[in-house]
């Protein structure tokens, strides 16, 4: 294999290695093969930020975190 190569391939495992444990993982994998303009649409969007925005008030506050959070089985105190 030559330098050149082998620097070309340590970058991408690098780029595509989220976790950092030098290992490209399924989720790694799936993250780096996403199309995010097809995944992410303006209704969709909206769809998660009224989830955050439960009041309707057009602005996600800490507390809204903490609720869907522990809505979600997550423990997060406020001075998280």
């Amino acid at each position: 294999m030559t330098t050149l190569l082998r620097k070309k391939l340590n970058k991408l495992m690098k780029e595509l290695d989220y976790d950092k444990n030098s290992q490209i993982s399924y989720s790694d994998f799936l993250i780096a093969t996403l199309d995010v303009k097809n995944l992410l649409t303006k209704r969709r969007l909206k769809t998660i930020f009224n989830k955050f925005d439960s009041e309707g008030k057009k602005q996600i506050t800490s507390q809204d975190l903490i609720d869907v959070l522990a809505g979600q089985a997550f423990a997060v105190s406020e001075k998280e």
